[in-house]
């Protein structure tokens, strides 16, 4: 929230047969493109920490707006 500056976020959690899907949504500035780079020491260590747990962490530009952060986590 702080580096954003979001007036919304949307948080949704599902499950599939092999995997939780949590997705976070926001209507902020959004994140800059980070094609090649691996982002900050924030987004640093979200990946190592989904890491952790197997999980994959991606993280990008809304299309209108703002960022989408979606981790898949195996059930």
């Amino acid at each position: 929230m702080k580096h954003g500056r979001p007036k919304q976020i949307e948080i949704y959690l599902s499950k599939n047969k092999d995997n939780f899907i949590m997705m976070i949504k926001d209507d902020g500035i959004g994140i800059s493109d980070m094609s090649g780079q691996s982002g900050g020491m924030g987004l640093r260590i979200m990946k190592y920490r989904a890491g952790l747990i197997n999980a994959s962490l991606d993280v990008q530009q809304d299309a209108n707006g703002g960022t989408i952060v979606k981790c898949i986590i195996p059930a």
